[in-house]
C-alpha cells in the first residue's frame, strides 16, 4: 500500500504569521483508504516537526524567491521551468536567442535527465523540488508510467502547479503535486522506483539528509538522478564569496566532492559535468537588454574560473540481497567489537 500524504498550510503564506503557529498546526491529509492510525504515528509527527523547523529556519531570501515572487514571470526563466537550460543544439552564438529557444533549452535540460532513466508502465517517479510542475507534466506526456509526484517545499509553488495544470490533472489522475521537504520526504519507505531533482538541491538545507531520505523512499534497485549547480570543493565555495556573493545568499554549502561520502547508501554512483552545454548559452540569453546588468551574468565567470559547474549525479539504491549482506556485515562488526 502506498500513501501520498499532503501538507496543507492555510493562511500561513506570510512569514510574519509563522511565529504564531506550532508543528501541530500543520495538517497532513491522507487518502480515505489509509488507516487513520497513521495520522498520529511517529512518522507523521517527525515529518510535521521537520517542516515546521524548516519554516522558521529557512532564509527569507529563498522563501521570497520561490514563494512571494513568481520566478516563472521573470524574463530569465521564460516558460516557467525555472532552470538554466541545456543549450546543446541551439545556435545561440550566431543569432539572438528567441523566447521559444530559451524555453526549449529548459525542456532540453529535462530531456537530458529523462534519457538517463529506464521507465516503463510500472514506474513510480518522485520529483523533489518540482517548482510549478512543468517537468512532471513533460515526463508523463512522454512516458506511460504508473505515477509521478511533484514535491516542493514552497506551498505557493504547489498551488501554482495545481492551478496551472488543472485540466491536465483532471485528465491524468496519475500525476499529483504536494508540499513537503527534501530533508523529510512525506512518503513511506520504498514508495518510488525513481527520484529526480532538477536544479533544486543547491537550495536544500541539508543535501546529506536529502540523500538519506532518497534512499529510504526509493525501492531496492531504485534510480536517483540529481542535476544542479555545485562548487567543486570547500576552497571553491570560499572563493565564491568574492566573485559571486549572491551564491551564499541563495544556495547551501554542499560541494560536489562530498558526493561519495553522502551517497554511501547507494551504489553505481556517477557524476557527470554538463556545464559546457549550460553556462555559455545561459549567458548569451542574459545579454538581453532587460537582463544584461543582472548579477546572474557572474555564473559564467564563476564557471570559467573553475569554481563551480553544473553536475548530474546518478546512483542506484541497493538490491534486497545487497542490503541484507550489508546488515549481516554490520552485525558481524558489532559482535566482533564486543569480543
Amino acid at each position: 500500500m502506498s500513501i501520498y500524504p499532503k501538507f496543507i498550510r492555510t493562511s500561513l503564506y506570510y512569514r510574519k504569521l509563522l511565529k504564531l503557529i506550532n508543528a501541530d498546526s500543520l495538517e497532513i491529509i491522507y487518502p480515505k483508504n489509509v488507516s487513520s492510525n497513521l495520522e498520529n504515528s511517529d512518522f507523521t509527527s517527525n515529518v510535521k516537526k521537520k517542516y515546521f523547523d524548516y519554516i522558521h529556519c529557512n532564509p527569507d531570501s529563498t522563501q521570497d524567491m520561490y514563494g512571494k515572487n513568481d520566478l516563472a514571470k521573470f524574463p530569465m526563466f521564460s516558460g516557467g521551468y525555472i532552470n538554466f537550460g541545456f543549450w546543446k543544439g541551439i545556435n545561440y552564438k550566431k543569432e539572438q536567442i528567441t523566447e521559444e529557444q530559451r524555453i526549449q533549452s529548459s525542456i532540453n535540460l529535462y530531456q537530458n535527465i529523462f534519457e538517463r532513466l529506464v521507465l516503463n508502465h510500472t514506474s513510480k517517479v518522485l520529483e523533489v523540488g518540482s517548482g510549478q510542475g512543468n517537468g512532471c507534466v513533460l515526463l508523463l506526456n512522454q512516458f506511460p508510467i504508473k505515477k509521478i509526484i511533484g514535491l516542493d517545499a514552497v506551498p505557493q509553488q504547489t498551488e501554482r502547479s495545481i492551478s496551472k495544470h488543472a485540466t491536465f490533472l483532471k485528465e491524468n489522475p496519475n500525476v499529483e503535486f504536494f508540499t513537503g521537504l527534501a530533508e523529510a520526504i512525506p512518503f513511506l519507505n520504498n514508495s518510488f522506483s525513481h527520484l529526480i531533482s532538477i536544479e533544486a538541491a543547491s537550495h536544500f538545507s541539508s543535501v546529506k539528509t536529502f540523500f538519506c531520505e532518497a534512499s529510504r523512499v526509493l525501492e531496492p534497485n531504485g534510480s536517483l538522478l540529481v542535476a544542479s549547480v555545485f562548487p567543486k570543493n570547500k576552497e571553491s565555495l570560499d572563493k565564491l564569496k568574492d566573485l559571486l556573493p549572491k551564491y551564499h545568499v541563495y544556495m547551501n554549502d554542499f560541494t560536489i566532492d562530498k558526493t561519495p561520502e553522502y551517497t554511501n547508501n547507494f551504489h553505481n554512483v556517477k557524476i557527470t559535468s554538463i556545464g559546457d552545454n549550460v553556462w555559455e548559452g545561459l549567458d548569451e540569453w542574459l545579454k538581453r537588454e532587460e537582463l544584461k546588468h543582472s548579477w546572474s551574468r557572474l555564473w559564467l565567470k564563476a564557471y570559467q574560473a573553475g569554481l563551480l559547474d553544473y553536475y548530474v549525479i546518478e546512483a542506484n539504491t541497493l538490491s534486497k540481497e545487497e542490503e541484507l549482506k550489508n546488515q549481516n556485515f554490520e552485525k558481524l562488526q558489532i559482535s566482533q567489537r564486543r569480543l
